[in-house]
């Protein structure tokens, strides 16, 4: 209602996201809901709205919904070693993640549908594109580094942790439901794995093996990543 936007509009809008996203186990549409699901549990638990404007909020719902959008199901990694089409344009560097952004600016612009207000268009896209980047595994301890630094804006610092809290929220989501996604994560990297191997000439590998040797990095990647983003989600939200 805050940005005018016609029911019509936004259902067609969304039907064309959901379209636009790959029957991936993991990197699908339901993740992106997921992940907007839980952007939306922070603004009414942590009061987003304290630390961001509307727009602002509007851009960092736009971002979750958007942030893996036409994912290929295949790592940036597996990008550069074959030089796909989508590494061949966007090269070395959030090679995904500016290509999510490119398409989901795309759809935002489809004249079918009037969703970006045309005062705060500019401002949008550029928030989201910030907090899109922010999603690369890659550059995981650049993003919480500038998170935890008070001298970076406190907006951007705010709505990135935000996304990277909430792009790690299957983890949380009970026992059953976690274990669920870590099962399509594993299956989608084993995908790749395969194609791999089949490219290259090698033996093939039996799902169960392979997933037998994710165990150990689930638990190293909880470790590493998932509780420093949730200690400093909480350490960043008590501070303000």
């Amino acid at each position: 209602n805050d940005f005018s936007i016609s029911e019509k509009d936004f259902r067609n809008y969304l039907q064309a996201v959901e379209a636009n996203y790959q029957s991936n186990p993991y990197h699908n549409y339901l993740h992106a809901i997921e992940v907007t699901h839980f952007i939306y549990l922070l603004d009414q638990k942590l009061c987003l709205s304290t630390y961001l404007t509307k727009t602002q909020r509007f851009a960092l719902f736009l971002a979750a919904l958007n942030h893996d959008i036409a994912h290929p199901g295949k790592s940036a990694i597996y990008q550069k070693n074959l030089l796909t089409d989508i590494y061949e344009k966007y090269g070395e560097g959030s090679t995904l993640e500016k290509y999510h952004i490119d398409v989901a600016f795309a759809l935002l612009e489809d004249p079918e549908w009037s969703i970006l207000p045309k005062n705060d268009s500019k401002h949008i896209k550029e928030f989201m594109e910030k907090i899109i980047l922010a999603t690369d595994m890659q550059k995981h301890q650049y993003y919480m580094d500038f998170c935890a630094d008070k001298n970076h804006p406190k907006d951007l610092r705010a709505a990135i942790i935000a996304m990277k809290s909430a792009d790690l929220s299957q983890l949380l989501r009970g026992k059953e439901i976690s274990e669920k996604w870590v099962f399509r994560l594993r299956k989608e990297l084993y995908l790749e794995k395969i194609q791999n191997l089949s490219q290259n000439g090698s033996d093939f590998l039996r799902e169960s093996d392979f997933i037998l040797q994710e165990s150990q990095s689930q638990k190293n990647f909880i470790e590493k990543f998932a509780y420093p983003v949730y200690s400093l989600l909480e350490s960043f939200y008590t501070e303000i």
